[in-house]
């Protein structure tokens, strides 16, 4: 007789007792808002599938009293490990206790420098580097940095990588400091000038406030990580680096796993970006 006809049904404790741990692994998330989010997130819980486990999906918004209390009911949960990505999460002091009891911990995208845990991310100074490089050869000099270091750990390394490659090729780069004084002298110069930022939203918005009554002879580049949002214009060209996000949640889930099974703890791993996406005036965004 098949056990579903006699309302047989395992034993989930059971289950657990004899594994030393759940089927189910945590990922915390900023926002379920945006495609690359939407992406890592859908990733994860196919690759998770795939071994077995489940994906409880969970959302900070950003806000610390809400990762604070996250971090605190996963420490009293059934999982048998966490994925976290905590942008525009300053403090992530709560999640020191579950590394020391040896709970596992990855974390992806934004490094967590002040925790010994895992980390899967891209390797965003050579990301950097290459947008860079790609601009000067089509002809930009001058390169307009829109990326604040204290933003996050993000930031700082993608600007490590422009301001190193910019100097390797000869060009100049020039930080957000006193925006509008300092546009008006750069497009002076000549040239195109390259408007390069973490997101399209800070490129347009700057163009908006400072750059929309002053254009210069030569329509700017904008350069940017993962989608661009809008008109091409007024721009000439866009560039785009697009993360392997698909890859990244891949290695999370993976490196989870194998803390699980082998119970010890992982440095975590760099990704080359995917590719550079280019568009010109010519061209279609879609």
């Amino acid at each position: 007789m098949a056990a579903a006809d006699v309302g047989y049904r395992p034993n989930i404790a059971a289950r657990m007792l004899k594994e030393g741990h759940s089927r189910l692994l945590w990922m915390i998330v900023p926002t379920l808002g945006t495609m690359v989010d939407q992406r890592i997130a859908e990733r994860a819980s196919l690759t998770a599938a795939a071994e077995n486990y489940d994906l409880a999906i969970s959302v900070h918004h950003g806000r610390q009293n809400d990762f604070d209390r996250l971090i605190d009911v996963i420490g009293f949960s059934l999982g048998a490990g966490v994925i976290i990505n905590r942008r525009d999460i300053r403090d992530i002091s709560r999640v020191r206790p579950l590394i020391e009891s040896r709970f596992p911990v990855i974390f992806i995208d934004v490094p967590a420098l002040s925790l010994n845990a895992g980390l899967v991310t891209t390797d965003h100074e050579r990301a950097s580097a290459a947008l860079v490089e790609r601009v000067v050869q089509l002809g930009a000099r001058q390169i307009l940095l829109l990326m604040k270091r204290e933003t996050n750990r993000v930031e700082e390394r993608r600007i490590e990588g422009a301001t190193r490659a910019a100097a390797h090729c000869g060009a100049n780069i020039v930080t957000m400091e006193n925006q509008q004084q300092l546009w008006k002298e750069i497009t002076k110069q000549g040239g195109p000038v390259a408007l390069m930022a973490s997101s399209s939203e800070t490129i347009n918005d700057f163009y908006r406030q400072w750059a929309a009554d002053d254009t210069p002879t030569e329509r700017p580049f904008a350069v940017c990580f993962d989608k661009w949002d809008g008109e091409l214009a007024p721009f000439s060209r866009v560039l785009v680096a697009e993360q392997d996000y698909e890859a990244m949640a891949d290695a999370a889930v993976e490196d989870t796993l194998a803390m699980i099974r082998q119970g010890k703890a992982l440095l975590g791993k760099l990704f080359p970006i995917r590719e550079i996406k280019e568009f010109s005036s010519a061209m279609s965004l879609l």
